[in-house]
């Protein structure tokens, strides 16, 4: 079994900018990298305080939020 590090390395041999006649690109190096990274990550390490969340059609504030659904909000599905 491998570690992660090893892995990567075995990964970075077999890109096509390596010279060892690996086939892959740059693109689909990032995506495996990145897999490999999540791999160590926790979901609390990864998401966004809801206090630094926006959306340009939401106005920013505590003073914006509205209980009642409106054309802007998620409704809940009928029960």
């Amino acid at each position: 079994m491998l570690k992660r590090s090893q892995l990567m390395a075995l990964v970075d041999v077999h890109s096509s900018a390596a010279g060892f006649g690996g086939t892959l690109t740059e693109a689909e190096l990032l995506i495996i990298r990145g897999a490999l990274d999540l791999t160590a990550k926790t979901a609390d390490s990864s998401m966004t305080p809801v206090d630094k969340v926006g959306h340009p059609m939401i106005p920013a504030g505590p003073s914006a939020v509205s209980p009642q659904p409106g054309p802007h909000t998620l409704a809940a599905a009928p029960g």
